[in-house]
């Protein structure tokens, strides 16, 4: 079982690439109130956060992320350029996106990522049936996404606080060193000051 997030995210864009058949797909997610793409893919394959893209980015058409990130809601449009809201963003007619689904992810009672999928050559195939099962598949997904992260957390975290204990440790033991150094040294000169003040006396 996959327990890296990017991992994770791998798995997930290629399920979807060949179940959803789209040319593009970007898969933004949320940390406070910002979303950030942190994955995606395109003709020269997937793309993460971090990495080098492969003739992929996170950007999509204006207008259609307006939507997606402040309605929440589904999108499925199997001729976007006859929309009449969204057929007329530059973005659509200069690349010319033929269909559009954007579907929010849900963990937790809130919306933390948004996929998008995009075809230039043919309309989508997907139904509105299809965007369900594709909802729960990135339920799924994001539940070990966020666990993922927790863990890698929290994996971070002990890796740091060992880090801490290991310096505090050596910090330790050079202290005792130094003071047994220093009580060495003492009980060194007293002995030769008590050898000393003596000889006189015996002669």
């Amino acid at each position: 079982q996959e327990r890296d997030p990017s991992g994770l995210v791998r798995v997930l864009l290629e399920q979807i690439r060949r179940y959803a058949a789209a040319d593009r797909g970007v898969l933004f997610w949320r940390d406070d109130a910002l979303w950030h793409p942190r994955a995606g893919f395109g003709g020269d394959g997937i793309w993460v956060e971090g990495e080098v893209s492969p003739g992929g980015d996170g950007q999509l058409p204006l207008s259609i992320y307006h939507y997606l990130t402040q309605s929440l809601r589904p999108l499925l449009l199997r001729d976007v350029q006859l929309h009449p809201r969204f057929g007329h963003d530059p973005e659509v007619r200069a690349n010319g996106i033929r269909s559009i689904a954007g579907l929010p992810i849900h963990h937790r009672g809130q919306a933390r990522g948004l996929l998008y999928l995009e075809n230039r050559r043919a309309h989508t195939a997907l139904d509105p049936q299809q965007l369900d099962t594709l909802g729960l598949v990135c339920l799924q997904f994001a539940i070990a996404y966020e666990n993922a992260h927790a863990n890698q957390r929290l994996e971070q975290l002990v890796a740091r606080r060992t880090e801490e204990l290991r310096a505090e440790n050596l910090e330790r033991r050079r202290a005792e060193q130094e003071a047994a150094d220093a009580n060495r040294a003492k009980s060194m000169f007293l002995a030769h000051m008590s050898h000393e003040i003596r000889t006189p006396m015996n002669a």
